[in-house]
């Protein structure tokens, strides 16, 4: 792995559905931002570089996915140290931008974080990348689910020279103390998941990873979260980099948590599905109300229900076929429920 020059996803945005089809092609992907922070909980410098990656994880204009990975201590595992290793063990703290670029030390980074956070962020990405997670702290499991699209226009070369990586993260993880008396460590790395090896490389061309996590009992499933990433071994250079979206458990949530003051759906549960999902949402008086699936180009596939309503909670189910009956093909949908007084709509995969 070459030494690292010193200082030198599935993006897509929430689509204003009911007017805008979900299709691939409209607009460049952007890049996410990864950044990879190695330190240790007795690292001096340590807290100035997570204060600069703070001040980026903040600015909204910005598309940074960031972990730290515990090289040294008491928070260090195997995972963090041949992730320290693959660069090319760095000094601490070190933070690499995009797989290809670093920044040394401590002190005020702000100025050089956001310069190449921006640099990253700021380029196009022939890779749209989305991933869910949901994690049981009774049973100790979780799984990841990644979606992986080649845009029309596109296109990746060689894919198989792109492995997707996945970092298993726990923030707020307490270990008394560090310099300045620090107590309390965000987006430390737990576990770097196996590589799944890139197939999708042409124009339309759809993959999927799914990863099965065993959960130590030492972690808090509350404060787990994962990025994903795609990374080339040749330059370390990053594809595409995305935080996963939290599913919302494994267990179907209550129908309180529902907002019964407007149009509004959650999730559907289970997301991915294999035989059925629960399309669960409210209306706030009766009204015409229409739950519609759309493909990945935005052509109808399912219509759900339409027609009249009373106001309160309900619920639709969609058992993966199209509205001839026939099974509809593994691949990225876009749920979307239309009413009088409002629209809802979200992403939903199918696995065949």
């Amino acid at each position: 792995m070459p030494r690292l020059r010193a200082i030198q996803s599935f993006l897509v945005a929430a689509l204003p559905v009911a007017l805008v089809p979900f299709a691939v092609a409209a607009e460049p992907v952007a890049r996410g931002a990864l950044v990879e922070l190695f330190g240790s909980v007795a690292c001096p410098d340590c807290a100035d570089a997570r204060a600069g990656l703070t001040a980026l994880e903040s600015d909204d204009s910005l598309a940074v996915v960031t972990v730290e990975y515990h090289a040294e201590g008491p928070l260090a595992n195997t995972d963090a140290i041949a992730r320290h290793t693959y660069y090319g063990a760095p000094t601490l703290p070190t933070a690499v931008f995009g797989g290809t670029e670093s920044v040394a030390g401590g002190g005020d980074v702000s100025f050089a974080y956001r310069t190449l956070a921006e640099t990253v962020a700021g380029s196009r990405s022939p890779l749209l990348m989305e991933a869910s997670y949901n994690f049981d702290g009774e049973s100790l499991a979780g799984t990841l689910n990644v979606d992986l699209q080649i845009p029309d226009g596109e296109a990746v070369p060689v894919p198989e020279d792109w492995k997707i990586r996945a970092v298993i993260y726990e923030s707020g993880v307490t270990e008394c103390c560090g310099p300045g008396g620090q107590s309390s460590w965000p987006r430390v790395a737990r576990q770097v998941l196996p590589d799944e090896t890139l197939t999708a490389g042409v124009p339309g061309q759809v993959q999927f990873v799914r990863h099965l996590i065993p959960l130590d009992p030492a972690w808090d499933e509350r404060r787990l979260g994962a990025i994903v990433f795609a990374q080339r071994d040749s330059d370390g250079a990053v594809l595409q980099a995305v935080v996963a979206d939290d599913a919302g458990g494994l267990a179907p949530l209550p129908e309180g948590t529902l907002d019964e003051s407007r149009v509004r759906a959650l999730p559907p549960i289970p997301n991915p599905l294999t035989s059925q999902t629960r399309i669960l949402f409210t209306l706030p008086r009766a009204q015409n109300a229409r739950v519609r699936i759309l493909d990945f180009r935005g052509a109808l596939v399912r219509t759900l229900t339409d027609g009249p309503r009373p106001s309160g909670i309900h619920n639709v189910y969609w058992d993966g076929t199209d509205w001839l009956g026939r099974p509809a093909a593994g691949g990225m949908y876009l749920w979307l429920l239309e009413g009088e007084d409002g629209t809802d709509s979200g992403k939903l995969t199918l696995l065949r």
